[in-house]
């Protein structure tokens, strides 16, 4: 049984918090004489700022710290990207989930930020800062040398496990975001069949090979590498709140609530942009610069894929243009079901009837005088709205063009979250519907300057080919040039 997913603390994320609990209110409370003191330090010194640099200057040392110091909202930015794998009802999980993440990372950095003023932490060559205050707490217990190195070696044990686990969420969530981006035609379609398992594995092989070829090329910098993950985060924190903001003020008039939620959309880019600017400004050569060429690599090529897919999806129309019945040819065309004890061809078919057709006629060709009963398999991809199995256009120009040529057709229309997999069913029954059927696909052939990008095809009318294969159904792949 399916287990669900709490917003709690397991093994790997309360033994760190606990830890570093304990670390953060004896490290306070050893030395909570110097508090006073401390504090008083610290307001004279904001003090004697201002008055030599202006409350401006001072305001801008505040936003500049909390700016460099942003990466820490990757947590809450995880919680958001994986609101669809916690337990139901996961709106109220993933609000329970991200207080207990701002109440931790409040706590630890806050608690940090004290005890290094408080046990006056400085840098030291080799050593981070919290490896350079964990052990002079861990020194102070009075455990002897090596249970002192013991205890502060756990505590940045625990830190690295966490660390760790968080820099692999990413394999959760990748496949769905891949999917995400491929059925927008920024990605190839390929990503977007996530039931199939290699499609996974692609992607998460995809994403794997790009973090080990930016730590190559990085050397394994940690600034440039913080810095560029900081600047790529919250670019893209940004422009998510950037769509919200344009969202809520196009759907404002329905909603009560619209003034709300774009003021939140508003803050949010504020914010995120705030961060990406600051970043770039005082890090560029630090890494701000690879984070730019990076972000301009990855629209180049999304952009580069979504331009080769309208095209091929103007190549289609200009097929469909070919074959297209008018209105009154569609009224008069009669349709003539099919014999369930005929020889009978199984099509799938898109949302352009074109290549449907050209598929047809090299059926014909090829076939003379075999196939009369022509059954069209039609799958339409939906994301989690209301099915719509309704003929559309390209259905409706099929049905007329087989019975103005005399084949019987029938139509089977459905829909799902995954096309290869509703196509296997469909296809399936079909095939058990009409026991003499031999089911057709086809492939895209493109001219020679774009042969390059024929990888961005034909993946589902192949993967389709070897699930049927396996259940005893034939599937004929019959090639469509475009563009030549």
């Amino acid at each position: 049984m399916r287990q669900k997913a709490r917003p709690c603390f397991r093994a790997d994320g309360a033994d760190r918090f606990l830890v570093h609990t304990f670390l953060i209110f004896y490290g306070v409370a050893s030395v909570s004489d110097q508090v006073a003191d401390k504090l008083e330090h610290a307001v004279t010194g904001a003090i004697h700022l201002s008055q030599a640099g202006g409350l401006t200057f001072v305001a801008a040392l505040f936003v500049r710290a909390y700016a460099l110091g942003g990466s820490t909202y990757s947590g809450v930015e995880a919680v958001s990207n994986n609101v669809n794998l916690l337990a139901e009802p996961r709106v109220e999980t993933a609000r329970r989930t991200t207080l207990y993440v701002a109440l931790s990372l409040g706590l630890c950095v806050g608690g940090f930020m004290l005890l290094y003023s408080l046990w006056t932490v400085r840098p030291i060559q080799g050593q981070t800062l919290n490896a350079t205050l964990f052990g002079a707490i861990a020194a102070s217990l009075g455990l002897g040398d090596i249970a002192a190195r013991a205890l502060a070696f756990v505590a940045l044990a625990l830190e690295a496990a966490i660390l760790v686990v968080t820099a692999n969420s990413i394999l959760n969530f990748a496949p769905s975001l891949l999917a995400g981006m491929a059925a927008d035609s920024w990605l190839p379609h390929s990503f977007r069949n996530l039931s199939v398992r290699p499609v996974r594995q692609k992607g998460v092989l995809l994403v794997g090979s790009c973090a080990l070829a930016i730590l190559a090329l990085s050397e394994g910098d940690v600034n440039v590498l913080i810095v560029s993950y900081s600047i790529s985060v919250f670019l893209g924190l940004a422009l998510a709140n950037a769509g919200l903001l344009r969202h809520w003020w196009t759907a404002r008039h329905p909603r009560r609530d619209w003034v709300a939620r774009l003021a939140i959309a508003g803050l949010g880019l504020v914010v995120a942009g705030g961060i990406v600017v600051v970043t770039l400004t005082e890090r560029f050569f630090e890494g701000g610069w690879a984070a730019v060429c990076l972000t301009l690599l990855v629209i180049g090529v999304c952009v580069t894929i979504r331009r080769h897919y309208e095209w091929v999806d103007e190549q289609h129309r200009k097929l469909d243009r070919q074959f297209v019945l008018s209105p009154r040819e569609q009224q008069t065309a009669t349709p003539i079901e099919p014999q369930r004890d005929g020889r009978t061809a199984v099509l799938l078919t898109t949302e352009h009837w074109g290549p449907t057709i050209h598929t047809l006629l090299w059926i014909r060709r090829l076939f003379p005088g075999r196939f009369w009963n022509i059954v069209l398999v039609r799958v339409m991809e939906i994301d989690g709205s209301t099915p719509n199995t309704e003929p559309d256009a390209a259905m409706i120009q099929l049905e007329g063009f087989c019975a103005r040529n005399g084949l019987r057709a029938a139509k089977v229309v459905g829909c799902g979250t995954d096309p290869v997999g509703e196509m296997e069913r469909l296809l399936t029954e079909t095939v058990a519907r009409f026991p003499d059927a031999v089911c057709f696909a086809n492939v895209v052939i493109l001219p020679p300057h774009r042969a390059l990008l024929g990888w961005l095809h034909n993946q589902s009318a192949i993967a389709l080919q070897r699930r049927l294969y396996l259940r005893g159904v034939p599937l004929v792949i019959l090639p469509i040039k475009l563009g030549w």
